[in-house]
């Protein structure tokens, strides 16, 4: 670390601000290891937390699919039967 005079009638050194970079450098990555560690699960709850929120995810989807599909089979078969008429 050095000192640097900004001016140089100043009285007395001036730190440039590097050990503040690193310190905080330091406290942002002391803190992630500290955020990552914490929120941790054991490989049974996160299994299980996986499992239910996947299910509730698919479940709206599986339905929407089902009216897709309800709905294109409906279109289909009037498409056909207004194909007959004419």
């Amino acid at each position: 670390m050095g000192f640097v005079r900004s001016d140089p009638t100043s009285s007395g050194p001036r730190k440039t601000g590097r050990s503040s970079k690193g310190a905080l450098l330091l406290w942002v990555c002391f803190a992630a290891a500290i955020l990552v560690a914490g929120c941790g699960q054991k490989e049974g709850e996160k299994g299980k937390v996986e499992k239910a929120v996947e299910e509730a995810v698919t479940k709206e989807f599986k339905m929407y699919e089902g009216a897709k599909q309800a709905l294109e089979k409906v279109q289909k078969d009037a498409q056909e039967k207004f194909e007959k008429e004419r």
